[in-house]
């Protein structure tokens, strides 16, 4: 019996692994398509939606997180410049079921 239950707990945590629940974040698939298109639209667009972006550059990708609801939030951890200034923001891009409608919903300072 203790066996039974010793098996049954093994592999819950192992499926937690590899199957994200359901509204929850985890690490896209780098080959993902929407993920590289996510990607694009932040590079292009931060400026003009994060309020106190302008002038910084993209400078890299520090991490990246997935949300799967009626359509997919990444959100976006990125390194940005601006001369000497440096500032790591996280940028959310929700991408709808049904594109083409990509907006960013937010950024924060980290």
């Amino acid at each position: 019996m203790k066996l039974l239950i010793l098996l049954i707990v093994l592999s819950s945590v192992i499926s937690r692994e590899y199957r994200p629940m359901a509204g929850g974040r985890f690490k896209p698939d780098q080959n993902d398509e929407g993920l590289r298109q996510a990607i694009t639209y932040a590079k292009e667009h931060f400026e003009t939606s994060c309020d106190g972006m302008s002038g910084y550059k993209w400078d890299k990708i520090i991490d990246v997180e997935q949300q799967i609801v009626n359509g997919s939030n990444y959100y976006i951890s990125v390194q940005l410049k601006n001369g000497d200034q440096i500032i790591n923001v996280q940028i959310v891009v929700y991408m709808p079921a049904s594109p083409p409608d990509i907006t960013i919903t937010s950024c924060s300072i980290f």
